[in-house]
């Protein structure tokens, strides 16, 4: 299985590429070489991009697809659960003095509510939109304290960025997770806590 690797070089790995490497998830980068109407992969010469070989396993093994023919379990929840536990415990620790992980970049998306309303038109949507906005910049106020303690305490850390059913497979009947995202930082760089949001929006499979 090949996939278009998160950097454009294999220069470095985080901490989640390399947990999927000693499960034996992701083997190895190549590069692409050639041009760009003849590529090779694994060719001599200079590269002009890299994909990342992965151990091949079933599709219907995904959690995501699991979950849809009824058959994700509470068995298969608390492997993952533990499985990103002892990661977060592993990654390193964003320092203190790096501009991710603070009050204000935690708000940063803020913007995408200006980014919204030219494209609402409809007075229910815009009241809405209105409303959640001030939501969160009253939730934002009210816990601004408490994210300046988290970044203070060390929980910003190199974290995986995209955790939900759709990357984690039972590969030899374990849940792996895969696919981080190390392109983006504000992203990965991110609370342990925030880093699992995704998964709250998964139905639970004791419901």
């Amino acid at each position: 299985m090949m996939r278009r690797p998160p950097r454009p070089t294999p220069a470095r790995s985080s901490a989640a590429s390399d947990v999927y490497k000693r499960q034996g998830l992701y083997l190895e980068v190549l590069p692409i070489t050639g041009s760009v109407d003849a590529p090779q992969i694994g060719g001599e010469g200079e590269a002009i991009e890299y994909v990342l070989k992965m151990r091949q396993f079933p599709q219907g093994q995904m959690l995501n697809t699991l979950q849809a023919n009824g058959e994700l379990n509470a068995a298969h929840i608390d492997q993952m659960a533990r499985q990103i536990a002892e990661f977060h415990l592993q990654a390193p620790r964003v320092p203190v003095e790096h501009p991710l992980g603070t009050p204000d970049s935690v708000m940063a998306p803020e913007q995408n509510f200006e980014q919204i309303r030219p494209f609402l038109s409809d007075k229910a949507d815009l009241q809405q939109l209105d409303a959640l906005q001030a939501w969160a910049r009253s939730s934002f106020e009210r816990l601004h304290g408490l994210l300046e303690k988290r970044k203070a305490n060390g929980f910003i850390r190199e974290c995986h960025g995209d955790i939900h059913l759709g990357n984690a497979t039972l590969i030899d009947g374990k849940v792996v997770i895969f696919d981080c995202i190390e392109f983006n930082e504000p992203f990965r760089l991110t609370d342990v806590y925030a880093d699992t949001c995704l998964l709250y929006t998964s139905p639970s499979p004791r419901d």
